[in-house]
């Protein structure tokens, strides 16, 4: 009170800050009335004699009288992504080439917009410019999250910290034999073995893990919520949804005997628990011209199995399908009697809740509905 000067208090600690700041310090006198601006940015001192002055906060470096034209303002003729690359010289000392919009930040409270971009650094070297007193590269991990001025900045670099998923979707690598098509039909898998192509975009499928809710199951979206329902997967998928459920023995005691009744042959001798993609190719690729009926069906349950395990149910990084949905599969007409598409989508809702845990970084089940 009654000084040339004002100080800057901090709300994190409960103390005066860093930076002192002098209006007009050529002809000082007592700074009478001070304000915030509506963003935070800046502070506007004014003095008894009758001086304006505008101080950026974050860095305490007065940013003109009242009269001038404020620093950060777009020249004419100046695109967004031209004023950023110049602010950022202005600030930073830094020549920098952009590579793509990042981010739109609208902030209607005080009626602002930022719109953020990616760019990249064109040379090493870079120091405080005449808007800054300090100037630094930090790690992720370094950057003083809680000391941070602005809440825009804030939101920004924590979405800098995006994960890349990642999956995989084991299509069937052989093609279908004509005479497995009516088994197919028969156990209710012929619309699904039809699928053949994936071109998963797994930025757009991290795009919906970000917006997903454990609670509800449904992505939020900016302008609606949506979720993926039973109908989507009997429409797309042609699988049974109001069937029997999907249930079963999970661990098999003599594997290697149930393998050779229901699929003619066993990867091994002793105990497992899955079979492998390889291993299924390399027996069932190519079905004899004189395969009887019973060679056909134990055909038809192998690619059922890779149908499973690599398309419908698959594990984020696994390249195997569990054995305990083969006893299923044992008579086909009563395959077609289980709830395959409920199943299916109760996996899928259970995954989409496991990966919205920020340290996850794969995902697996159906991610074609996706």
């Amino acid at each position: 009170m009654d000084t040339e000067k004002a100080y800057v208090w901090r709300l994190q600690n409960f103390m005066i800050g860093e930076h002192i700041l002098r209006p007009c310090p050529e002809n000082p006198t007592p700074v009478k009335a001070c304000a915030i601006s509506a963003c935070g940015n800046f502070a506007v001192l004014g003095t008894a004699g009758g001086w304006i002055e505008r101080f950026n906060l974050q860095s305490g470096i007065s940013r003109g009288s009242y009269v001038d034209t404020p620093k950060g303002s777009a020249h004419d003729g100046e695109s967004a992504a031209e004023r950023a690359i110049r602010e950022t010289w202005e600030e930073a000392g830094v020549e920098v080439e952009v590579i793509s919009p990042f981010a739109q930040l609208d902030i209607p409270l005080i009626g602002q917009t930022y719109v953020i971009f990616l760019a990249k650094l064109k040379k090493p070297q870079f120091s405080p410019g005449p808007e800054s007193s300090e100037c630094c590269l930090l790690e992720l991990d370094d950057i003083p999250f809680d000391s941070l001025a602005f809440s825009s900045i804030f939101v920004t670099l924590n979405l800098g910290q995006y994960r890349v998923l990642r999956g995989r979707v084991n299509s069937v690598g052989f093609l279908l034999d004509e005479r497995l098509i009516p088994y197919l039909e028969l156990a209710g898998f012929e619309s699904v073995a039809l699928i053949r192509t994936f071109d998963l975009r797994y930025d757009l499928i991290f795009a919906l893990v970000e917006r997903w809710r454990s609670e509800t199951h449904i992505f939020h979206l900016p302008y609606r919520e949506c979720t993926i329902t039973l109908e989507d997967i009997a429409l797309q998928l042609g699988l049974p949804i109001d069937r029997n459920m999907v249930t079963g023995i999970s661990l098999i005691s003599r594997p290697a005997t149930f393998c050779y009744e229901l699929l003619g042959r066993s990867p091994s001798e002793g105990k497992f628990t899955s079979l492998r993609f390889s291993w299924l190719k390399a027996n069932f690729e190519h079905l004899p011209s004189t395969a009887n009926e019973w060679e056909v069906m134990q055909a038809t349950r192998a690619y059922i199995m890779h149908l499973i395990g690599g398309v419908l149910m698959p594990d984020a990084n696994g390249s195997v399908v569990h054995l305990m949905y083969l006893p299923l599969l044992s008579n086909l007409h009563n395959t077609r009697s289980y709830s395959w598409g409920s199943a299916l989508l109760a996996m899928l809702y259970r995954e989409l809740c496991r990966t919205t845990d920020p340290s996850t970084m794969d995902i697996g089940k159906c991610l074609i509905l996706l």
